[in-house]
């Protein structure tokens, strides 16, 4: 990294620590003991308007430099630019008065921001992360080059489109083209879009669907350089290119107060938002949820998608006022919502009630809401739910029992299963009362069409033999993700003797991914799925923990075609062990694991058969 660029990062960070720390001084003196001040004391503890704006208007400066950074630099500095916006707005909503002197201000920094985001040198499409490394991958140049040959044709790739098809084309040109520049979203976003607005009826029909966009090359897929596959998909580049193309009914969409809307009939612009049909409202840059875009989305009568959190890398998180954690339960009156996501909000501790009015609910996603410690009763309601995704939710440690009401539900992400939620060893009767509303592991076997499920963990004995009957006993699981986290505990049936006594495991499970996986348990759960050759299992990923040995005469997994081994230092293995375990191998990932010696892997880690 260049002398000039850390100079500029430091000249930037320096400013805007020293903002931050005056702006959270000021707002400690205005919490403690306020009226009881003297008049002299709240002068000197009232912020310096003046003050602030000058170190503002150096932090724009550096800011206007950006060009001559490096895209590490520059995300460092939107890191920093948008934790400053965090304490103004905290600010203005501890004192409305701050809002003529500092709102402004707020607006102007989340300007910025997003304009530094969007310029080139943040954007993979310039910087060559799309680098084409297998014959899978896509190369933008190429795409560029054929479309000035003439090699792309738009109008004959639509021609191929059945009516399903080009309806989900529409809508996501509606999305793509709202923006400036060209934007990346993550496949499983895009199809619970689709199904939240009832263009498609489940995920798999989603990836035929886009499969077929992205073989018609009418949205692109864009990888990171190191392998084929790809989560994430944008719009040909052409279609930015050509206005004339941008427009595909039935469906128009625009960006109003940092929201996308899409609609079914003409231009917004010419009707009331509560007369279309088929709305949906998609977060695209607010990092603060404020009362402006509540007024806007409660506006929407019919919206059947809404989605509030973040959903691309750069956003992260989304604060949302504490005035506006109330507001949320006006949510109860968009009855049409299919499809709700709150990713990434922070200061919401406990979910409104009113999302359990929203009877249509197919997908709800709370993924990464770290300030989430409550799910209140009443969850059973929404009997149409499909999808529930709670991972990356630390500060929740038990899950209402009302879950195994959902008849529907097909994808469970972040159960929890902690010490302070089994009651199966408490001795003590007010704590089993207690915690009998808390739903068990194994009574998830009540849900007749769970397809997926991820596990959170603090036990290290588990799962234990009566998680594995209930884990059996879910005869359409196919796949399954256990995360043992720090400050695993062991419950009391540890002694080994009485532990996997069941000699079995879920015969349709196809992929089984295992984190941090303390060593016996990591054996004994191998030792299940080893040498029984009339299970399922495709893939298997180990990641972390404690395996250290695959016994050829132990562990014989004779249908696996995928194996992912991630930060496994103890692991010990040379290619002639393992691959006669794995007899059906096509594809082998290997990071970080540094005792596996003489593995015909690539730079990357990666083996294919070819």
């Amino acid at each position: 990294m260049s002398s000039i660029n850390s100079s500029h990062l430091s000249v930037l960070v320096n400013p805007g620590s020293t903002l931050a720390a005056l702006l959270r001084k000021g707002k400690q003196c205005k919490a403690v003991n306020w009226k009881k001040r003297t008049t002299m004391e709240k002068q000197e503890s009232v912020i310096d308007p003046a003050k602030v704006k000058g170190e503002i208007k150096q932090i724009l400066e550096e800011f206007n430099k950006a060009e001559r950074l490096d895209s590490l630099e520059k995300k460092g500095m939107v890191k920093v630019l948008q934790k400053i916006e965090v304490v103004f707005r905290e600010i203005i909503g501890d004192d409305p008065s701050t809002e003529e002197h500092y709102g402004k201000l707020a607006d102007e920094i989340h300007e910025k921001v997003n304009d530094l985001m969007n310029s080139p040198k943040l954007s993979p499409y310039a910087t060559g992360a799309a680098a084409s490394s297998s014959k899978d991958d896509f190369s933008w140049n190429q795409v560029r080059e054929r479309e000035d040959q003439g090699a792309f044709d738009f109008e004959s790739a639509l021609k191929v489109l059945d009516y399903k098809e080009l309806r989900c084309l529409s809508f996501c040109f509606s999305f793509f083209c709202s923006f400036s520049t060209p934007v990346e979203v993550n496949k499983r976003e895009l199809i619970h879009w689709l199904i939240g607005m009832d263009l498609i009826d489940e995920p798999l029909e989603g990836q035929q669907v886009l499969a077929k966009l992205v073989a018609e090359e009418v949205l692109c897929p864009v990888t990171n350089g190191e392998t084929a596959q790809s989560s994430r998909l944008t719009i040909h580049p052409s279609v930015l290119a050509n206005p004339s193309r941008r427009r595909l009914d039935p469906y128009e969409g625009m960006q109003i107060d940092r929201l996308f809307i899409s609609s079914i009939l003409g231009p917004l612009r010419r009707i009331s938002l509560q007369t279309v049909d088929r709305l949906a409202a998609i977060n695209t840059s607010a990092y603060t949820l404020n009362a402006k875009i509540f007024d806007r989305l409660f506006k929407m009568k019919k919206a059947k998608v809404v989605h509030l959190g973040s959903w691309h890398p750069d956003m992260d998180y989304v604060v949302v006022e504490d005035i506006i954690i109330k507001v949320l339960n006006e949510l109860k009156n968009l009855k049409e919502i299919r499809f709700l996501s709150l990713q990434g909000i922070s200061r919401l501790q406990v979910l409104p009630n009113s999302i359990y009015s929203l009877s249509k609910l197919k997908i709800l996603d709370l993924r990464a809401c770290q300030d989430l410690a409550d799910l209140p009763k009443g969850i059973e309601s929404l009997q149409q739910l499909t999808h529930l995704d709670l991972s990356q939710c630390y500060e929740l440690h038990n899950i209402p029992k009302g879950i195994t009401s959902l008849v529907n539900l097909t994808v469970l992400k972040g159960f929890v299963v902690d010490p302070d939620s089994d009651h199966s060893h408490t001795r003590f009767r007010k704590y089993k009362k207690r915690l009998a509303a808390n739903c068990q592991f194994s009574e998830l076997s009540k849900l007749g069409k769970l397809a997926k499920l991820t596990v959170r963990t603090r036990m290290a004995n588990f799962p234990a033999t009566h998680d594995l009957e209930g884990l059996c006993e879910m005869q359409e699981l196919k796949k399954l993700r256990i995360t043992w986290v720090c400050g695993t505990t062991t419950s009391q049936e540890a002694d080994p003797s009485k532990v996997y006594t069941l000699r079995r495991f879920p015969l349709a499970l196809q992929k089984l991914d295992l984190r941090a996986t303390p060593e016996a348990i990591a054996s004994r759960l191998l030792g299940l799925i080893g040498n029984r050759s009339h299970n399922q299992l495709k893939k298997l990923y180990i990641r972390g923990g404690g395996l250290w040995k695959l016994d050829l005469q132990k562990y014989c997994f004779p249908n696996v075609e995928v194996v992912r081994l991630r930060f496994l230092p103890k692991l010990h293995m040379n290619w002639y062990e393992f691959k006669p375990c794995f007899p059906k191998l096509t594809r082998l990932e290997i990071f970080r694991c540094p005792h596996l010696i003489f593995f015909p892997c690539d730079v990357n880690g990666i083996w294919e058969e070819q």
